[in-house]
C-alpha cells in the first residue's frame, strides 16, 4: 500500500469520530465567547440562534464575536451548544463568563467518560499498531533486496 492509500485509510478511520471533533470545536467556541466577554469587560452575553449580544460598557449585537487573538464564536454554534449544555430550549440564553467556564468544564468531564472518546482511543491504538507494523515491514528487507548485485 503506498503512502496515499495509507493516509486515505487512516482518514477513513477518523471519519467515524467527526461528531466528537465537532462537539469539541463547539465547546472551544464557548471558551472563545468567555474570552471575548473578558476582553470587552462585559458582564454577560445574550445568545440567540442568530446573534450574540455582549452586555457591558459597550453593548454590541453581532452574528459572531472574535477575540483579539482571532478566536471566533458564532451565534448558531453557541446557541445550540448552550441548549445542549443547559438542557432546555429557550429563545435566548443569558450567560456570564464564570458560567460559560463551568458549563465547559462539566462538558469536558462528561466527554472524558464518554463512549465516543473511548472509541477514539481505540482508533488511535489501531493507527499506532498500523504505523508500527508498516515501519517494521519497511525495515525488514527480503534476502533478494539485500543481496549485492553483480555488475
Amino acid at each position: 500500500m503506498d503512502n496515499a492509500d495509507a493516509m486515505l485509510r487512516k482518514a477513513g478511520l477518523m471519519s467515524a469520530h467527526v461528531a466528537l471533533f465537532n462537539r469539541m470545536n463547539a465547546l472551544r467556541q464557548m471558551l472563545f465567547l468567555a474570552e471575548v466577554l473578558d476582553e470587552r469587560q462585559a458582564s454577560a452575553a445574550l445568545v440567540r440562534a442568530g446573534t450574540i449580544t455582549t452586555i457591558g460598557p459597550a453593548t454590541a449585537e453581532e452574528p459572531s464575536v472574535t477575540s483579539s487573538r482571532g478566536r471566533t464564536a458564532d451565534a448558531p454554534t453557541c446557541y445550540s451548544t448552550l441548549a445542549d449544555l443547559k438542557g432546555h430550549a429557550a429563545e435566548v440564553y443569558a450567560v456570564t463568563t464564570p458560567e460559560l467556564k463551568a458549563l465547559n468544564a462539566a462538558a469536558i468531564e462528561a466527554l472524558k467518560a464518554s463512549d465516543e472518546l473511548a472509541a477514539f482511543a481505540q482508533t488511535l491504538t489501531k493507527l499506532d499498531g498500523d504505523t508500527g507494523e508498516s515501519s517494521r515491514r519497511s525495515r525488514t528487507a527480503t534476502p533478494a533486496e539485500t543481496a549485492p548485485s553483480a555488475s
